[in-house]
């Protein structure tokens, strides 16, 4: 959603003419669509709304949770507190430590993406003696596998405009816990 009351008139500017160079807007809300609409800078003809979705029927036939780990490299006798998403500080990935941290030893973290903050997470292990219970998957073409595999998801996010990986880890029937 624009904003333009938070943003400075060089944002303005830049901002309109790069909306009327555009061939269309889309929105994942009726309220955003509305929002930019009444800001006078496009035409109603040229925004469309597509809301967020997830298709629950590609999370219907997942594979059993031993062949999954197995798949992933994942210890089959422990249980696994994890996350899907880009690896930085607004994700909450510290926090996901932080809380294993705190939990019985057979208890392991798992995190599926990458980003800016791998080698800072990995180092905090270290640092925390939590190496050996936390397992970095990298980026996964589908991520079907890795819900399977875990026992529970944390979704930790400081912001999140809208939180699609929830979705995705209630239609796999895991648990998900978050702020």
């Amino acid at each position: 959603r624009y904003l333009p009351h938070y943003m400075s008139w060089k944002s303005k500017i830049l901002t309109r003419v790069f909306i009327s160079r555009t061939d269309a807007q889309v929105c994942i809300t009726n309220g955003a669509r509305e929002a930019l609409l009444g800001l006078g800078w496009t035409r109603p003809e040229r925004v469309a709304v597509v809301y967020n979705s997830v298709d629950v029927k590609r999370f219907s036939s997942l594979n059993k949770k031993k062949e999954a780990r197995a798949r992933l490299g994942l210890p089959a006798d422990a249980l696994l507190l994890g996350m899907v998403c880009r690896l930085f500080w607004a994700k909450g990935c510290v926090d996901l430590l932080a809380l294993l941290k705190r939990l019985p030893d057979n208890w392991h973290g798992v995190f599926c993406g990458a980003g800016p903050q791998l080698l800072e997470l990995k180092n905090f292990c270290e640092e925390q003696n939590l190496s050996h219970r936390v397992h970095f998957l990298g980026r996964q073409d589908d991520v079907t596998t890795v819900y399977e595999s875990l026992d529970a998801y944390a979704f930790l996010s400081r912001y999140e405009p809208f939180g699609l990986v929830m979705a995705e880890a209630m239609a796999s029937g895991i648990p998900v816990f978050g702020l």
